[in-house]
């Protein structure tokens, strides 16, 4: 596995949990196999925070990170940034 590149999949979210479960199971399901996804929650008001913790409970692929509040898109996708380790 370490002759192919990792890549890394940044993923922000705010206020979808009708469609972020689906988002993930898509990342789940690509047939490259090398890869992290990093998922930042931007301060969501709803549910989404809950449906993300169990859509990758036991899957090390995935980091959460979660805003205390909502920062916006662009301070969202530098935070997560930060965790990103792909080639």
């Amino acid at each position: 596995m370490s002759d192919i590149p990792k890549v890394s999949i940044l993923v922000p979210v705010f206020n979808v949990e009708r469609f972020v479960a689906e988002a993930i199971d898509s990342i789940k399901n690509q047939s490259y196999r090398n890869w992290e996804a990093v998922i930042v929650d931007d301060g969501s008001t709803d549910s989404t925070l809950a449906v993300v913790q169990s859509s990758i409970i036991n899957d090390p692929r995935f980091i959460l990170v979660v805003n205390p509040k909502n920062l916006g898109l662009v301070d969202s996708l530098n935070v997560g940034l930060k965790y990103c380790s792909g080639d």
